[in-house]
């Protein structure tokens, strides 16, 4: 199974990407725009891994305050359209201590730098780049994820493993 960890979005916040989604698919030939219920903001790739109660063994003694995010600001990398995750260091944090945790447990998680962000579209084509306009938003992370990768009738699909809260801050 192939498995990754992320930080899901409530509702507003996945209408708000998906109506991004849909504005830049007008002004672009085609595009390949995330599906609602796959939104995210991915904190560790793990990878192709028949063991994910490894994965859940490493993440569940991962402690952290909840904290806020703020979308903001648009961007692309080739033919992969985002949105971006303004500089935040409880994220950064907890990214470290997800993937930090995992290599531990014995999982190959890439040293690269991970730029936060929010992929709303792939393989997008278009005659040059359209600008996305996507208004700041800021919402409460309260858990993250151990997410499953599947194909489901020829889509991807993600689903959840298991959830690990975040300390409630007080």
């Amino acid at each position: 199974m192939r498995l990754f960890v992320a930080l899901p979005f409530p509702e507003d916040v996945k209408n708000r990407l998906m109506k991004t989604g849909q504005e830049l698919l007008a002004s672009c030939r085609s595009a390949n725009l995330t599906k609602k219920e796959n939104l995210h903001l991915t904190l560790a790739f793990i990878g192709e891994t028949n063991d994910h109660r490894s994965a859940i063994r490493a993440l569940s003694g991962i402690e952290q305050s909840a904290f806020s995010l703020t979308l903001k600001g648009s961007g692309h990398f080739g033919d992969l359209y985002w949105v971006g995750v303004e500089k935040n260091e409880a994220l950064l944090q907890l990214m470290k201590k997800t993937q930090t945790s995992l290599r531990t447990a014995g999982f190959p998680i890439e040293q690269r730098e991970n730029i936060p962000h929010v992929t709303i579209a792939r393989r997008v084509e278009t005659d040059r780049p359209p600008k996305i306009a996507f208004d700041e938003i800021t919402f409460p992370c309260h858990a993250f994820h151990l997410m499953v990768s599947e194909r489901i009738g020829g889509k991807l699909t993600y689903r959840s493993l298991y959830r690990k809260d975040l300390t409630p801050l007080c």
